[in-house]
């Protein structure tokens, strides 16, 4: 008999989401909590440092 497969997010790993799912005030928020420091931002954010860099990007922030 055929493996059955997993059912959808039975364990599974966390799935990508896209910039939109950060949005902009959630970032700000962060990065004022941490005084800018990214990394410990993304931490908050449950993001690592280049996915947050991405979304910094993505959403035309300097």
């Amino acid at each position: 008999a055929p493996a059955q497969l997993a059912a959808p997010g039975a364990g599974a790993v966390r799935p990508y989401l896209p910039a939109q799912s950060h949005d902009r005030q959630q970032i700000e928020q962060a990065l004022a909590q941490t005084h800018g420091n990214k990394s410990r931002a993304a931490q908050l954010l449950g993001l690592t440092l280049r996915q947050l860099n991405y979304r910094i990007k993505r959403l035309e922030m300097t």
